[in-house]
């Protein structure tokens, strides 16, 4: 087992093949993780990419069957870089960033399939980004969350309003300052 610095100093044990999702994880022979394109990195479903604003190194951390996992692409995505994803469907577009005390540090773009994963992966994040030159004041603030609450069309009001505090408790659970919901009905397809 290795252990591998996250921005500026998550330790986490990784096996030696720490950069090769498993074989599951494939399209096509690809890991279905992300695509550069057009000055873009576009996160595939499921993916988060947290980007230092600092020094521009990025991660992309995924939730899986088998637990977190890490895909360092460096610092090939610039903050002239935007980050994206397309095809939500039923997803959300989850954007944030990581502060300490005032100072934002990280930015968070996650496409997101569950507002429960959402709230793994964003705690994870949290917690797992402290260390050296930082403290306890660092916290994941700034959350606009993206998503259309009937894609199908076939929802209840019961059904919407219950998907929509599904996606409230991130807020609520996470003690976010600055949340923003916004209900698109013309989210990427």
């Amino acid at each position: 087992m290795a252990q591998q610095s996250f921005q500026l100093s998550l330790n986490i044990r990784q096996e030696d093949e720490e950069n090769d999702p498993p074989p599951d994880d494939r399209e096509e022979g690809r890991p279905k993780w992300f695509e550069m394109s057009g000055g873009r990195l576009l996160v595939w479903e499921g993916v988060a990419a947290v980007r230092h604003l600092l020094t521009d190194d990025t991660w992309l951390v995924k939730l899986t069957d088998s637990g977190i996992r890490l895909l360092h692409i460096g610092v090939i995505c610039r903050r002239t870089t935007t980050l994206a994803s397309d095809g939500f469907w039923s997803c959300a577009e989850i954007t944030a960033h990581l502060y300490r005390s005032s100072t934002p540090l990280m930015e968070i773009y996650y496409h997101s399939i569950r507002s429960d994963d959402a709230l793994y992966l964003l705690r994870f994040i949290s917690e797992h980004s402290g260390g050296a030159g930082f403290d306890s004041e660092r916290r994941i603030d700034s959350v606009t969350v993206r998503f259309d609450p009937d894609p199908l069309r076939t929802a209840t009001v019961d059904q919407v309003q219950s998907t929509i505090a599904d996606w409230l408790r991130l807020r609520t659970t996470l003690k976010i300052h600055q949340f923003t919901m916004v209900l698109d009905d013309n989210m990427p397809m």
